[in-house]
Order: C-alpha cells, then sequence, then structure tokens
C-alpha cells in the first residue's frame, strides 16, 4: 500500500484512476485495505513535503470516509486518539532526559495508568496488524471448532496487504498490562507496550508492540512489504525459509509502530553474548568473518544448506 499511496503525488490530477481503484478497493474492505490506505494517507500527509500533498492526501481521506460507514469511521478516530496519546507519552522530555531507567519507566507507567482508565470498553484497533496471541486460559472462543480453510490471495492483493502482518485484522486493545511497559535503551527511547486484545471470535489474547518518535519507518515498512513477497514466490517454489517478517506501520511524520516478535533476539546481540570485553569489541566480533562461518552452520541444520553471507 506504501508505494501505491506514494505514487499518487505524482498523478496530474486529484481525481486520478489510481486515487478512484484505491478508493473503490477500500470500500469493498474497509477492515483490510481501507484501514492499511487510510493510515498510510494518514502517514503522508504529516510528512514535510508541501500544502499539494497535503491538500490531495487530504480530500482522497475525506472521500473515503464519506462513504466507509459510521462503524469504520469510528474505529478509525479512537485510533486516531490512541496514537496521539501515544504520542505525547513518547515525546515527553522526561523520557528523553538522563535519568535512570527505573525512574523513568515507572513515570511511563503512571502515564499509561492514567490512559488505561481512558480506553473505550469496546476497545480501540491499532494501525498496525499485529498478532494475536492467544491466552489459552481465558479464551472465550464461541465459534465451533474446526479448521477454516484458508483464503488465497493473488498478486495484486498481496501488494495492496502488505504491510499487514496478519489476515485478522479484527484484534482490538481492551487494555494496557502496566506492569509488562518499559521504555527501551536505545537512543530513541521508544515504548515497548503490551495489551491486552480480543479478537472477532471473543477470544482473549496479547500483544506486544514498539512505539517509536523520530524515526521514518516508511523505510522498514517498504523493506518488509518486499519481503513477503520474496517470501511467497519462495514458498511456491517449494523453498521456506522459515521468514517471520514483522509488521511495521508508519503513523506520521517520523513516529510509528512496530511489531515485537515474541521469543527472538537480535543477531548481534546472540553473536555478542559469547564474545568478551567492551561494547566496541563485542560489534567487531558480531559481524567478523569467524561469527558469519558459525551461522552457516547453524543455518545448515535448520535447512540442509548453508546460507549465503
Amino acid at each position: 500500500m506504501l508505494h501505491l499511496t506514494h505514487a499518487l503525488k505524482f498523478e496530474s490530477l486529484i481525481d486520478s484512476a489510481l486515487a478512484r481503484y484505491l478508493i473503490r478497493r477500500a470500500l469493498l474492505a474497509p477492515a483490510t485495505i481501507g484501514h492499511s490506505l487510510f493510515w498510510s494517507l494518514k502517514s503522508e500527509m504529516s510528512m514535510q513535503e508541501g500544502l499539494a500533498v497535503r491538500n490531495r492526501f487530504g480530500i482522497i481521506i475525506s472521500q473515503y470516509l464519506k462513504c466507509c460507514g459510521k462503524a469504520h469511521r469510528v474505529s478509525l478516530g479512537h485510533s486516531l486518539w490512541l496514537m496521539e496519546k501515544l504520542r505525547t507519552i513518547a515525546k515527553s522530555p522526561i523520557f528523553i532526559s538522563k535519568k535512570k531507567t527505573k525512574d523513568k519507566n515507572e513515570l511511563l507507567q503512571h502515564e499509561l495508568r492514567l490512559l488505561n482508565g481512558l480506553i473505550p470498553t469496546t476497545g480501540v484497533r491499532l494501525p498496525l496488524n499485529t498478532k494475536h496471541n492467544k491466552n489459552e486460559n481465558n479464551a472465550t472462543s464461541t465459534t465451533s471448532p474446526g479448521r477454516k480453510k484458508k483464503k488465497t490471495m493473488n498478486l495484486e492483493e498481496e501488494l495492496l496487504l502488505s504491510s499487514s502482518v496478519s489476515n485478522d485484522n479484527s484484534i482490538m486493545v481492551t487494555s494496557i498490562i502496566i506492569e509488562k511497559c518499559k521504555i527501551m535503551s536505545s537512543k530513541k527511547a521508544p515504548l515497548w507496550l503490551v495489551f491486552n486484545t480480543i479478537d472477532s471470535q471473543n477470544t482473549i489474547g496479547s500483544t506486544t508492540v514498539l512505539f517509536k518518535e523520530g524515526d521514518d519507518l516508511r523505510q522498514d515498512q517498504l523493506t518488509i512489504a518486499v519481503l513477503r513477497v520474496v517470501e511467497r514466490c519462495w514458498k511456491e517454489a517449494g523453498l521456506n525459509l522459515e521468514m517471520l517478517p514483522y509488521g511495521c506501520c508508519s503513523t506520521g511524520d517520523c513516529r510509528g509502530m512496530i511489531e515485537a516478535v515474541p521469543n527472538s533476539i537480535t543477531l548481534a546481540r546472540m553473536i555478542a553474548e559469547h564474545a568478551g570485553g567492551s561494547k566496541i569489541k563485542k560489534a567487531i566480533t558480531a559481524f567478523s568473518d569467524k561469527s558469519v562461518s558459525k551461522l552457516n552452520i547453524c543455518s545448515l541444520n535448520l535447512f540442509g544448506n548453508p546460507c549465503v553471507p
């Protein structure tokens, strides 16, 4: 969706064939394509690219919102409200100061506790389509058991939905799990947020995301979208590389959400844990020729063929 909304900037007219096509497809599937289109346009409107672009995308959004239905408009309004609240918290100078991490986390949890009491009882949908980690102890699914037939998508639909991680786009955030939220130690101090969720089948679960303020996530979003298409081509060719592209969604000027992949660590951390010395030495060790050769041995055990560095 990101590349299609970007192409709208170069159309000679606002009422172009591409704009009509995107609105028409969004109205046919507001919960999937419509949701993705809205946040792609909203993100581009917030960028510093001139008044003409903001006016053009504003007109397209207004035309879509007029026809998408009241329930969907309310859902998008709740999402915008939640994103603005999180943005206010993330931009607080307290969280980018030199205070101790423990003090920052206590202040964050205090702010999130106040926000928790304002979340609508019906839930709020996140811009990012995250995976729904089911809570087996609290599962209240009302559907009958049995596996549903997975709907296959053609390449066109794959490209339109390439900013999504899961095809289940009806996951709603009901509350924040305060004690599990924290401020990450990286330079931009992203917020690590854990939400209680419920899906369209009334199954209770949770999801974890990173809310970042200060990074342009459109580059990450486009890269991951391409990786998903490439992964599909590999699988159609009978090659399963066990890839798990995480979700990423830009919601404005240098801000957005990233899906946190559970039970995983970064490549640098995985290798550097076996290296001693300073942080600089660990960083060098993580991507040395010797470390890469170890990764090839690991890939041989997993896939049967070594990965090409």
